[in-house]
């Protein structure tokens, strides 16, 4: 880094990166009358620092996924409206984590649209599923790549999960949600590709 004292001021006065939400839009409910006029929509996301993949004493690998704190009901302007203000962090990372450098935050979004049911089931069923998939993803990632563990080797697994990976996942935790991660929310493309 050399000595450039707004490189130290900000290393030492901030040592955690965070995945923030300044906002959440709901592109339209898919609610019928009988369960009024908006989607009660919840958040949370998966989090992986590549820092902590490590090799164990048996020669396996640890691949901790996190787990952020549910909000919601983001749809209602209460819950959201603060964050323009605020931004709700959503995920941490400690930057003090020993480690190889450079590395990679990963942050997986995890959306319910709840009407029925039990909301903590469907957050746990999820946690459970995609937290399985990512570790797996992780593990073989770093085994073909002869075991060196890097933030762009654990990024590009993650990475590659997106769309029709998670989509079956979320369709196996929950038949009908609709397609996507996101549950009934829409993809950008139309087709259950690409970003939100």
């Amino acid at each position: 880094m050399g000595y450039d004292s707004h490189v130290w001021t900000t290393y030492w006065n901030h040592r955690s990166v965070r995945f923030r939400l300044r906002y959440f839009i709901e592109k339209e409910s898919t609610d019928d009358v009988l369960q009024g006029a908006g989607d009660e929509v919840y958040v949370s996301a998966l989090g992986v620092d590549s820092s902590t993949v490590r090799v164990q004493p048996d020669g396996t690998h640890s691949a901790p996924v996190l787990h952020g704190a549910e909000i919601g009901d983001v749809s209602d302007d209460d819950v959201r409206d603060p964050w323009r203000e605020h931004p709700h962090v959503l995920m941490e990372f400690d930057l003090d984590e020993d480690g190889p450098w450079p590395r990679s935050y990963t942050t997986t979004l995890v959306l319910i649209e709840h009407d029925n049911g039990d909301l903590r089931d469907g957050f746990d069923a999820r946690y459970a599923a995609f937290g399985k998939e990512i570790r797996s993803a992780i593990v073989s990632a770093v085994e073909s790549a002869g075991r060196v563990i890097t933030g762009a080797i654990v990024s590009s697994a993650i990475g590659a999960l997106a769309g029709a990976v998670f989509d079956a996942l979320n369709d196996r935790v929950d038949p009908g949600a609709g397609r996507g991660p996101c549950g009934d929310l829409d993809y950008a493309d139309g087709a259950g590709r690409g970003p939100l």
